[in-house]
């Protein structure tokens, strides 16, 4: 396959005609690989070269999270020698996973001592014609502002460039403390589909960030290993502590979603779980507010027992910028979350009916705490105009699954 090839993408005819500021600030690229495909890389670095205008790239910095694959040696450093755009390599000598070769690829980046933005990118990307000035531009209106672009899926068999259907889709949080993808929920702000839009969390795979405000808001947990809960703790940080996250429709980045890992992990499968739910837990230690951490660990109960590390310097942190709380996040940014407040029983739903003459919906729910003695109730929801409006109730709180009620 040609490292360059046309990507299909949708993009909104308003977006062909959107222009942007004339200066613009330059973003540095940064892109983590370890024992990646050498023509995945490649693909890559021509995708953000040849779809860039050239006076907004700075330079590409690729970080090596200690390769072994020979092809990831001499023969990228002879190809990287031949860009127009200045490409470097610096290596990590070990194994230190995502989180930190990122934070490493920013120290190297940062070394140029001027100003730009930070634009940090997966290893199995593609880039689009014309992804470059929207993430920019926004960047430029509000130096607080984090943008990620909509992100297409690209096939990990055949390699397809897939365009995703719904691109005002948001990142939202999930009871563990996943990102996962929610609808746009009412929550545009502007009447031009081609403006950016908030989200509450990022997917991680593809974002820009002020150098300066990356440092200024806490860049990552160093404390955070290999990979995992990274992208979700940024995400509620940033919105939390002065800044804001946007989705740019204009920008779009095709993204090979792999079904399995295809390089080897520290410590084995198991230990990348653990990894991961150590990370989350870590998050949640430091921003959830004391409630909403009690149910994370009532949804959670093994997280209590990992070792998540000193949380000093997190907590100093969200002390000296002054943060709002996790409720402040809900209210303003999220407030479409499934997130209960102040619920004395959780519970798994087990059978839903929707009376339609009655516009009521009732829910059958079993708890899923042993605990608890009740076995099972129902709930009944309040009445609703409509019955389109009552099945949208029964299936919110079918998603929410939080009740007061006492056995």
């Amino acid at each position: 396959m040609f490292l360059i090839r046309s990507a299909n993408s949708n993009v909104y005819f308003r977006c062909i005609e959107k222009s942007y500021p004339s200066l613009l600030p330059q973003a540095t690229v940064i892109v983590i690989f370890h024992n990646e495909a050498k023509s995945t890389l490649l693909r890559t670095i021509e995708s953000v070269i040849n779809r860039s205008p050239p006076q907004l790239l700075r330079k590409i910095v690729l970080v090596d999270d200690n390769s072994d694959n020979e092809e990831l040696f001499g023969p990228l450093q002879e190809h990287l020698e031949k860009l127009p755009i200045p490409s470097r390599i610096v290596r990590t000598g070990e194994r230190v996973g995502l989180i930190r070769a990122r934070l490493f690829g920013a120290e190297e980046a940062a070394k140029d001592k001027m100003d730009g933005v930070l634009i940090f990118l997966d290893a199995h990307v593609e880039v689009t014609k014309g992804w470059l000035p929207p993430l920019l531009a926004e960047i430029a209106s509000d130096r607080s502002r984090v943008i990620v672009p909509v992100i297409d899926s690209v096939s990990h068999e055949t390699f397809e460039y897939e365009p995703i259907e719904d691109d005002h889709e948001r990142g939202g949080l999930d009871w563990k403390l996943l990102h996962f993808w929610i609808g746009a929920g009412g929550r545009r702000i502007s009447e031009d589909e081609s403006d950016a839009f908030p989200t509450p969390t990022m997917i991680g795979c593809a974002f820009a960030i002020d150098r300066e405000f990356f440092y200024a808001s806490g860049s990552y947990d160093e404390q955070m290993k290999i990979w995992g809960g990274e992208n979700v703790e940024m995400s509620v940080r940033i919105w939390r502590c002065g800044g804001s996250l946007l989705k740019a429709p204009c920008s779009r980045i095709g993204h090979v979603y792999r079904v399995t890992t295809p390089h080897s992990i520290p410590g084995g499968v198991w230990a990348k779980v653990e990894t991961a739910a150590a990370n989350t837990a870590r998050f949640a230690q430091v921003w959830l507010d004391p409630n909403y951490l009690n149910f994370y660990y009532m949804m959670n109960p093994s997280a209590k027992s990992l070792d998540i590390g000193d949380l000093t310097s997190r907590l100093k942190l969200r002390d000296d910028l002054k943060c709002h709380s996790f409720q402040w996040f809900l209210d303003h940014v999220y407030p479409d979350s499934g997130f209960p407040n102040k619920v004395d029983y959780v519970g798994q739903v087990r059978l839903i009916m929707i009376s339609v003459d009655n516009m009521q919906c009732f829910i059958v729910i079993a708890p899923i705490c042993s605990r608890y003695r009740c076995n099972r109730w129902t709930l009944r929801s309040a009445s609703m105009p409509l019955a389109r409006e009552a099945r949208r109730e029964c299936e919110y709180v079918m998603a929410s699954v939080a009740f007061k009620r006492s056995c």
